[in-house]
């Protein structure tokens, strides 16, 4: 076990020093992804509550009454989807970090934007969209990219470690904005044991796109990932909570707020 465990920091390791090397790269020839993340210091005085919920897209957020959530509400990547479920519902933020985004799922980025652009939600996309043409003012742009995020210090005005998956980089972010409860739902982290593509959103394909040992291989650095975010926030006196049913993510306590299921 000792020698696997080194094994694994080993690879960490080798993600995290490819993350210096990117870190270096842009600031030479990508400068425009350390100017556009000034003014991310503005998004701590955005929140408007101490707590803030992390909405993520597994099955279990088809359960959820997002109506009945009280305090800021963060939804990520495919999100507007579940628009027709929740006709009434307007996140607090979206975020879209994947940079398939700004290519191949570009419609999903105009689907959001128009959807929730008016409405005031505050969209917080990869920092490399800054080169697409956003008709929207309420955009912010996040670097992640610094080295594997291992416990370090960071700042959301600057460029920030590389979290695990979008959760992390949600996590990472309103960490950031300063807020000091933050709740997880829809993490359901399972879809290694379904043998088809499962989210809480209908999917006209929904065949698996990832083999199975390669599946395991990144939910395992995700949770690692999981694990490093979670002794932090202890560090720094940030209550995260697992509020997801079914959730195999044993990184933070589960608090299951019935109240808010269906």
């Amino acid at each position: 076990m000792d020698l696997f465990k080194k094994f694994y920091q080993y690879s960490i390791s080798i993600i995290s020093l490819g993350g210096y090397v990117r870190l270096l790269q842009y600031f030479l020839f990508q400068h425009y992804k350390f100017k556009v993340i000034k003014k991310n210091k503005e998004l701590i005085e955005r929140k408007k509550a101490d707590v803030c919920y992390i909405c993520a897209l597994g099955p279990s957020l088809k359960s959820v009454d997002l109506a009945k959530i009280k305090g800021d509400t963060l939804v990520v990547n495919h999100f507007y989807k579940m628009k027709e479920r929740n006709p009434d519902f307007v996140p607090t933020y979206y975020l879209m970090y994947d940079p398939g985004f700004a290519t191949s799922h570009r419609s999903a980025l105009n689907d959001a934007i128009d959807i929730y652009g008016g409405k005031g939600t505050t969209f917080l996309l990869n920092s490399q969209f800054s080169k697409l043409s956003l008709c929207n003012s309420s955009i912010y742009y996040i670097s992640a990219f610094k080295g594997f995020f291992s416990g370090q210090n960071y700042s959301i005005d600057k460029p920030m470690p590389s979290f695990p998956n979008v959760v992390g980089v949600a996590i990472g972010t309103v960490m950031g904005m300063g807020y000091k409860k933050i709740v997880l739902l829809g993490c359901d982290f399972n879809s290694f044991a379904s043998p088809v593509s499962n989210h809480c959103y209908e999917e006209k394909d929904n065949s698996r796109r990832i083999k199975l040992w390669y599946e395991l291989y990144r939910y395992s650095i995700v949770a690692y990932g999981h694990e490093e975010i979670s002794s932090y926030a202890k560090k720094n006196k940030i209550e995260i909570v697992n509020s997801t049913k079914g959730s195999l993510i044993d990184s933070y306590p589960f608090q299951i707020d019935e109240s808010i299921y269906k």
